[in-house]
């Protein structure tokens, strides 16, 4: 059977829907192991137990490390370009040690671990998952290096690669389709849910406020929710938590428990703080519909974001998209969905079919059982 490593190098596996669906995908086929970090309880300390999944231990810090980590501030102040020397982290020292023992296909997700692949020595498939407008890595990867690149569109393929020809399957960041009956009517009005890492970035805070503007609402976040937030919740919206407004559930549940969980609520919410956090103002966030939007719509759960080029929200009629994050334009867009709230639900449900995770990545399942 043939062997797959894919490499994730990052410590958040728990909230990468997407590395995980593909190792669901691969794994009827395949014997599919994914490498990537032990979790940081900075963010959440959720581990996924699976003796296919390796968690990895860092090496201490040695001298050569921190001379290395200086040298890259400096580079970077400079300008100057990083050589495979600066970039060798002590993760990266770690991944490319592993790569190098394994024998089989290479899945590397996002162009960090392209480039400890190409510095074992080998190619790997890419898939692309978060865009950097400045990223050393990538520059330091070529086309070369590349087998094929699993993306979510054509505008962030180009936005990598411009007019250069490489093996592409266009995948979206979003769950497998669950063909299941939900009571619409069953729903509480006033039960509104916030999926995902609930970050300043994402809206969290904008979210409470409404809360604070609109008392007869109830939100659940269902998701990572890191200490730092959760001390800012405790100080300046505690009210809501001793009300019994605000709650929050960090359990991991399986795709199954998760859909049918998000599936009991009213609307669900879509936010990126672009005004506030320079950081969430990138052509990455701008373009990659983020995989709690397509949660929604396998729960059946109509949307409100005020993402532009989320077209999906109006062009199938799944929800509503709103120029601002204040409290009146998401009250006026829970009415609009209110006056039409069935076929705003039942839109929903039918176009996750559309953008089903196993449909989607089946093509490049079958170029992985047809390859050498």
């Amino acid at each position: 059977m043939k062997k797959i490593l894919i490499v994730f190098p990052s410590a958040i596996l728990s909230f990468s829907p997407s590395t995980l669906n593909l190792f669901d995908s691969l794994s009827k086929f395949f014997d599919v192991t994914i490498l990537t970090l032990e979790p940081d309880s900075n963010f959440s300390s959720q581990k996924i137990l699976n003796n296919k999944i390796i968690y990895l231990t860092l090496p201490r810090l040695s001298a050569l490390t921190i001379f290395r980590a200086g040298l890259r501030r400096v580079y970077k102040e400079f300008g100057l370009k990083n050589n495979n020397f600066l970039l060798s982290t002590r993760t990266a020292i770690a991944i490319i040690n592993k790569i190098k023992k394994f024998d089989g296909e290479i899945i590397a997700i996002d162009f960090f671990a392209l480039w400890c692949a190409k510095m074992a020595n080998k190619k790997a498939h890419l898939l692309s998952l978060e865009l950097f407008e400045s990223d050393v890595y990538k520059d330091s990867c070529s086309i070369n290096d590349i087998k094929s690149v699993i993306i979510q569109s054509e505008e962030r393929y180009e936005f990598l690669f411009g007019n250069q020809e490489i093996k592409t399957f266009f995948v979206q960041n979003s769950p497998n389709y669950i063909d299941e009956q939900i009571n619409f009517s069953e729903r509480k009005k006033t039960e509104l849910i916030f999926c995902g890492s609930a970050l300043p970035g994402f809206g969290i805070f904008n979210c409470l406020e409404f809360l604070e503007d609109f008392p007869e609402y109830r939100l659940t976040i269902k998701g990572a929710v890191p200490p730092s937030v959760q001390n800012l919740i405790k100080e300046y919206f505690s009210d809501l938590i001793k009300q019994n407004r605000l709650i929050i559930n960090n359990e991991y549940l399986s795709p199954s428990e998760l859909n049918s969980y998000v599936a009991s609520f009213r609307i669900g919410f879509v936010f990126y703080d672009y005004l506030r956090f320079d950081y969430i103002n990138t052509f990455n966030y701008k373009t990659a519909p983020s995989g709690k939007l397509f949660q929604y719509y396998n729960a059946g759960v109509p949307v409100i974001s005020n993402v532009p080029r989320f077209c999906s929200i109006n062009d199938y009629h799944t929800g509503v998209i709103i120029k601002s994050l204040g409290s009146v334009a998401i009250k006026n867009a829970i009415d609009q969905i209110e006056t039409d709230y069935e076929n705003y639900a039942k839109m929903s449900k039918k176009v996750s079919a559309h953008f089903d995770f196993s449909k989607n990545i089946a093509p490049f399942v079958n170029y992985l059982k047809e390859s050498d």
